[in-house]
């Protein structure tokens, strides 16, 4: 097991972290190219200034002990401003054409929590977070019965070649932590790496 402190990392202050994920293709980025597993992105929150994501090369592929800490190979900001909730995690389809963020935010009926929404983004190249990806899609989850608030959410991961999507879920019933249940939601979809055809009936 490997530990690495973020402490270490130049260019950015790191209040939490919301995931982490690595390149699954080869990338070409400001004319550098980066065989599978030399990209790390971390996505993370500075509190009340900002959500970001940050990429960091690695000199050997899925290792963070050769992290390069310098500087960052790129960054987008996912929430520029002092809310900070576009955090809660990341993902990548397979070929690195579309990014994908999770964040919660707060909506009447839960008052007392937070309800799940997912962001679908086309980078201008794969794998590649400058120059502001284009939103393409917003998905918000529904509640799962009534007085059942999403507490905390985290972990957006796609399988079965992208027809899947599978999200870590905590929820508690208006704010009784003695409720509190963790669990995995699982959505079918009907387009590969496309959340605007997201089966609502989650398993």
């Amino acid at each position: 097991t490997t530990t690495f402190g973020v402490s270490n990392l130049s260019g950015v202050t790191i209040s939490d972290i919301g995931g982490i994920w690595f390149n699954t293709s080869s990338a070409t980025i400001n004319s550098v190219n980066y065989n599978i597993g030399q990209l790390l992105f971390i996505i993370y929150k500075q509190n009340n200034i900002e959500s970001a994501i940050v990429s960091y090369r690695l000199t050997d592929a899925f290792d963070i002990t050769s992290i390069v800490t310098g500087s960052y190979v790129e960054k987008f900001q996912t929430d520029p401003g002092n809310n900070t909730v576009a955090w809660k995690g990341i993902s990548w389809s397979d070929d690195g054409t579309k990014l994908f963020v999770q964040d919660s935010y707060i909506d009447p009926p839960a008052a007392n929590g937070s309800i799940p929404r997912f962001y679908q983004y086309i980078p201008n190249s794969p794998y590649s977070i400058s120059g502001e990806p284009t939103r393409e899609y917003i998905y918000s989850a529904k509640q799962v019965a009534n007085n059942t608030f999403d507490i905390h959410t985290s972990g957006i991961r796609f399988y079965n070649n992208g027809t899947k999507l599978f999200v870590m879920r905590q929820y508690d019933s208006g704010g009784s932590t003695s409720l509190e249940n963790s669990y995995f939601l699982c959505y079918n979809l009907g387009t590969v790496y496309n959340i605007s055809t997201i089966d609502d009936k989650q398993r």
